[in-house]
Parts: C-alpha cells; structure tokens; sequence
C-alpha cells in the first residue's frame, strides 16, 4: 500500500460545482482528477497510433541488433550482415546543425538600440552568455536536436527555477597600529596578522534560469494540438521522476526561513514516510515510454521505476507537472496535489521542433521513418545475395542413386579421396551455381542513392 493519501476520486468527472465563476477549479480533489485524466488521454492517444509514428522501429533501426536467424531444418545461421543507415545518416547531419547553430560564442549577437550604449549592450551580452552556459543551453540542444533527427519531434522546457547558493566571504585578520613619530599625532593603519581569516557563510535560494531537453516520451502533448508548435497547446503534462532527496530539495526551495511552505504549496508532513519503511510498490511505467523505445532487443538505461540500489530513499516517485495558459499543478503519484497557482508566464513554457511536419499534427517525421525502410531493403538484399553467393563457396553435389550411394554421410575437402564406381565424372557431379540477377545490384545502388 502506498503512503500517500489521495486529494480524492482522480477519474470523476468535473461538474459545475468544481469551477468557479471565472472558470477556476475550487478544490484540490478537482485539480487531481483535471491531471490524472488527461494525462491519461495523453497516454492512449500516443498509444493508438504507435503503429503511425513508428517510434518504435526508429528505435530498433537505429541499433539494429543482428538478425539471428537459421538455415530451414538446422541450427547454421544464415548471413546476417547489419546496416546502420539511420544511424549514419543522424551522426552525419546532427553535427553539422550543431555547428550551424553555435557558430561562434557567445551564440547570439545583440546590437544596441538608439539610447543604448555599446557598453550596455556589451554588459548584457556577457551576462546572458554566463546564464546560457550555466543553464547548459548548448549540451540540452544538441541533444533535442539528436531525438528530432531520429524520431521526428524534440521538446524543450525553459522556466525560472530557485537554485541554492552559497556566498563565502573571507575577512582577514587585522590589527590597528599608529603610524608616525613618536609624541607626533599620527594615523592609524591596520595592519593584517597571521591567524585564520574570518570566514563567514550565506545561503540564498536565487532565481535562475533553465533551458532543457526532455525526451519525447515523457511530456504528454494536448492531442487536440494541429500544428508542430506546442506553445499552440491547450495543455501539457511534463512526466518527471524524483526520490526523496529531490523532492526534499524541491520543498526546501518552495518555503519561508520557517520551513513554512509558500502560497500554493502543499507537501506531506514527513516526506520521510512516503519511502520508509520502504514499499514494493513502484511508479508506473508511462505507456508512451513503452511505445517510443524497444525493450530488451536493443540497450537502454533501466526504467526509472526500477530500484537498482539497496538505498530506499532513491525510489523514484512520479511527478505530473501539469501548464495551461492559466494555471500549474503538480501530481505526487497521482494521488496528491503537492501545488496549484497560476501560470505566470501566460504561456506553455515549452518549445519544440520538428524534422518534418505532418500536416493536422503535432509530431512530426524523423529520418528514423523517412529513410528506414531504405535501410531494410538494403540488409535484406545484402543478406540474400550473400546467400546466392554462399553457393559458390559450398557447393552442392548430385550423385548418381545407385551404385555410388555412400553408407554414411561424406564430407568433402582439399587432400581427400573418394572411391566410386564406373565413371568417375558421371558418378558425382557439382550443382550448377546460381547467379545474382544483375537487376539486384541496380536495385540496391538505387537504394543507397535514396538514403544520400
């Protein structure tokens, strides 16, 4: 059983009674039931048309693993070369848009305005290229723009988040002395001696901001979204994992110099209880994660699910961080109701970008779908020639059935001697090899031109 209590019924339906006169939702139990469910719609719908979006199969194209299959009636493997077009072509493109964007640095140019300064502008420039790089603006692109070119679609979120900082102020230790002849009205000078310096430390919780890639699984996107851009969304549902050290950090930089949680905030008493004594129950896995990545054929990381230490405490729990262009609510296992307040922003903050868009779509085409099937043709035809071709190699022999007919079964090779009867040519006799149709090799050049 889990330790949460829940705000109330998440799959009940909202009725008048929830919502006020300017459309605000009254009760906690109403924000639960608001998140939980479309994130549930968000779900089936991903999961209705994975056979669409073929996240799956770019996964799987993209490592392929090697094909292990047999020869009809034994346990010889036939050729099973292996074709990594769709991974090539990613690592060929992705660096090269990598560039076009980070051209040089800092990655934007600011020019001043009339009334403005150069020096003012110069100031602001090296400010904003200190938050860029501390928000590590460069890596979080680079790798959204890794999942556009596999699977088509890439989303970022931006914010302002609270990081804790300490200021360290070192005050050496000093002396005062007179300075001057002696009987002489003279200054005082203070002088530094050896002891230890006066080191004083302050916390501070200071606003910061963020720019990060989140992976295409784990932000559930308003279905009802036409166009490739998801600040066009009515809602968005960002899936996150936490263990107890996190949320802890969460609910310290969410309260007041009394441990007071701020407006809108509502965490458990004793966040300690929710991981011990520690539960066998674990965090649902997200139907959209199983229908953008293969499980077990290729190598992922562990499901975030999965506890893979002996610390407790490291259990993840499922965080819905819910956005509308007027409110936030954030989800503890879909059962409580941690925050609710207003959306300061007025906007979704998120962005994305697709490799090609579908039209009446948010999700669009990556090369995972656009040259994939060009990478099967090319293994399966690879594969079959080298099958024609491994005749030539492993020829097959005809014999006569009579006289020559072997008692037991005789293998063949350089040095060996065979004893036959009658006509040595006539008894045993070599299949003639097959050929690969010239048109094969057309075929498959044809294919390898498509996927340049």
């Amino acid at each position: 059983m889990s330790m949460i209590e829940p705000e109330g019924n998440a799959n009940r339906n909202l009725t008048k009674e929830d919502f006020t006169k300017d459309g605000e939702i009254k009760t906690k139990s109403g924000d639960l039931a608001l998140v939980v469910q479309s994130a549930s719609v968000a779900e089936t719908f991903i999961a209705n048309k994975q056979w669409a979006l073929l996240w799956r199969d770019s996964d799987l194209l993209f490592q392929n693993p090697r094909p292990m299959t047999v020869y009809e009636g034994t346990y010889v493997l036939e050729p099973n070369v292996q074709r990594f077009t769709v991974a090539k072509i990613c690592n060929a493109v992705v660096p090269q848009l990598y560039k076009g964007l980070f051209y040089a640095d800092p990655p934007m140019i600011l020019r001043p305005r009339p009334g403005t300064s150069q020096d003012i502008t110069t100031a602001k420039t090296a400010m904003f290229s200190y938050l860029l790089d501390a928000c590590k603006f460069r890596r979080d692109t680079k790798w959204g723009l890794e999942q556009m070119a596999q699977l088509g679609t890439s989303i970022w979120k931006w914010g302002i988040c609270y990081e804790k900082v300490e200021i360290v102020t070192r005050k050496a230790t000093t002396t005062t002395i007179k300075s001057g002849p002696s009987g002489v009205a003279g200054s005082n000078v203070s002088v530094p001696l050896d002891d230890e310096p006066d080191i004083t430390t302050t916390v501070k919780f200071v606003p910061r901001p963020f720019f990060e890639y989140r992976p295409i699984a784990r932000v559930l996107v308003d279905p009802h979204l036409l166009v490739g851009d998801i600040r066009e969304a009515d809602h968005v549902i960002d899936v996150r994992y936490m263990d107890f050290y996190q949320i802890k950090e969460l609910k310290e930089t969410n309260s007041d110099e009394k441990g007071r949680s701020l407006e809108g905030w509502s965490f458990p008493t004793s966040l300690i209880n929710l991981w011990l004594p520690p539960e066998d129950n674990v965090a649902p896995k997200l139907a959209t994660d199983q229908q953008a990545y293969i499980t077990g054929a290729v190598h992922h990381a562990e499901d975030e699910n999965i506890k893979v230490g002996p610390d407790p405490l490291l259990k993840k729990l499922e965080i819905l961080e819910y956005w509308d262009k007027q409110r936030k609510i954030l989800v503890l296992d879909r059962k409580k109701v941690i925050y609710t307040g207003e959306n300061k922003f007025k906007q979704i903050p998120f962005l994305s970008a697709n490799w090609w868009n579908r039209p009446k779509a948010f999700y669009g085409m990556g090369l995972g779908l656009i040259v994939g099937q060009n990478q099967r043709v090319d293994q399966g035809t690879i594969n079959a020639i080298l099958k024609v071709l491994s005749f030539g190699v492993n020829p097959i022999y005809l014999r006569n059935r009579g006289a020559n007919s072997p008692t037991q079964m005789n293998r063949t090779g350089l040095g060996k001697i065979l004893t036959v009867d009658g006509n040595a040519k006539e008894a045993y006799h070599l299949l003639e090899v097959p050929k690969v149709p010239p048109e094969v090799w057309q075929a498959l050049s044809e294919s390898e031109k498509a996927s340049e």
